[in-house]
């Protein structure tokens, strides 16, 4: 439900690499991350993803074909993760250019941009 809500309409590629980002945080020493114990915890945590705030995901229709699909790519993409392959480029962070660019992204590194979303990680 969270990548039909944060990336419907993204494509395959963009859909993949929002996964890799639940998976970077998942995997993540960072502190911020240390309730993202799972991806469905990384993905209900409060005020990290904005999609739980849009009164559109109450219409996610479970049963759909592009509720399939994107079923379908969350898998792969998990697996394709675990095999060492990150469309994210290690990002931990996105967001939407439709958006002004938050301040948190002023001290991160952008790693990507994919459609549009761009995608960041902590600069070292």
């Amino acid at each position: 439900e969270t990548l039909w809500g944060e990336a419907r309409g993204e494509g395959d590629i963009g859909l993949r690499a929002v996964v890799h980002v639940i998976c970077n945080r998942v995997h993540s020493n960072l502190p911020i991350f240390a309730k993202d114990t799972s991806i469905a915890k990384s993905c209900l945590l409060k005020k990290q993803f904005s999609c739980w705030k849009d009164p559109e995901m109450r219409h996610y229709d479970h049963k759909s074909e592009e509720a399939r699909k994107i079923r379908s790519i969350a898998y792969e993409a998990v697996l394709e993760w675990n095999s060492g392959i990150d469309r994210s480029n290690r990002a931990l962070f996105y967001f939407t250019k439709q958006i002004k660019k938050p301040d948190w992204a002023n001290d991160m590194t952008l790693t990507r941009v994919i459609k549009n979303h761009k995608f960041y990680k902590p600069t070292v």
